[in-house]
């Protein structure tokens, strides 16, 4: 191996270990504000909702999906999300309950979570049956 090569090779080492000890640093300090009075920055807000989609939807084809989603089975989803959902993201036609303006984050509306339903039901269904944390929301498998 040549001197370049090796020097090249501990470079890329080297920052990748700086990193790791950064990120440490980060985490071990609680350097980071997690608090939900502030919204987070952009790049944060973005990261977190990018993998949170791309992780229901790389498990979303799981089989032990129903085969086809029943009348009753979206009477009993539509049930629970007005008792523990409507209040904070409001719903098609359905506005936010007045006390929720205050709360931080703001709530992404209803219509939202509409969409994963009429793209086949599937990441609805995962993100149910698994719940979605940095959202807040439990699962029920």
């Amino acid at each position: 191996m040549t001197r370049l090569v090796k020097g090249i090779g501990l470079g890329v080492l080297g920052t990748i270990v700086l990193l790791v000890a950064m990120a440490l640093i980060v985490i071990l300090t609680g350097a980071y504000d997690v608090a939900a009075d502030e919204p987070h920055a952009p790049v944060t807000e973005w990261a977190l909702d990018t993998t949170m989609r791309n992780s229901v939807q790389s498990r979303a084809a799981g089989p032990d999906e129903p085969a086809v989603f029943t009348p009753d089975m979206v009477v009993a989803g539509a049930g629970e999300y007005k008792a523990m959902r409507q209040q904070c993201h409001g719903g098609i036609g359905v506005s936010r309950d007045e006390w929720t303006a205050g709360m931080m984050p703001h709530r992404r509306p209803g219509a939202r979570g509409a969409g994963m339903i009429a793209r086949g039901g599937l990441l609805a269904y995962q993100a149910w049956r698994e719940g979605i944390g940095h959202a807040g929301l439990r699962g029920h498998a």
